[in-house]
């Protein structure tokens, strides 16, 4: 189908239109993608207590602002979390593998269901430190887009 006709509007988009302005979703209110993700943070059950938190929250601010650090994410997040940090790339990794390890443990992962409004996680396999992140960029980007649809 070449054409489509996005919910609640009479905006008609193609499918290359709308990955084109889905891609360049960027969001650049930092304190409310601050808030959000602590917010998403918690609900995943993920431990304010452990560096690890603070990694993953950085790391979810900066791959909405920039999408592009999760293609290369230990080559370019990672350093870019160490040097925010004053800590190596390393710590940065197992800090954020850590966190989600106890998430994961304690079924707090579920919460990416409530996030999406739907099963998209079943508890099933532990994902990788990029995997969360690309999840819940995901669906900041979708909800700004959303917005600005709406407001179009």
């Amino acid at each position: 189908m070449e054409k489509e006709i996005i919910e609640n509007s009479n905006i008609n988009i193609s499918n290359k239109e709308m990955i084109l302005k889905f891609d360049n979703v960027i969001i650049k209110d930092e304190k409310e993608l601050f808030n959000k993700s602590t917010k998403v943070l918690m609900d995943l059950k993920i431990q304010p207590d452990r560096l690890g938190f603070n990694f993953l929250r950085t790391a979810i601010i900066e791959c909405a602002k920039d999408f592009s650090l999760l293609e290369n994410i230990t080559s370019s997040l990672y350093p870019l979390l160490a040097k925010h940090y004053n800590v190596t790339p390393v710590i940065v990794e197992r800090c954020m593998r850590t966190a989600i390890n106890s998430a994961y443990s304690k079924g707090g992962l579920l919460g990416l269901n409530n996030l999406y409004d739907r099963v998209i996680y079943k508890n099933d396999y532990r994902p990788s430190s990029s995997e969360l992140i690309a999840i819940i960029v995901d669906k900041f980007r979708i909800d700004s887009l959303r917005e600005k649809i709406k407001n179009f």
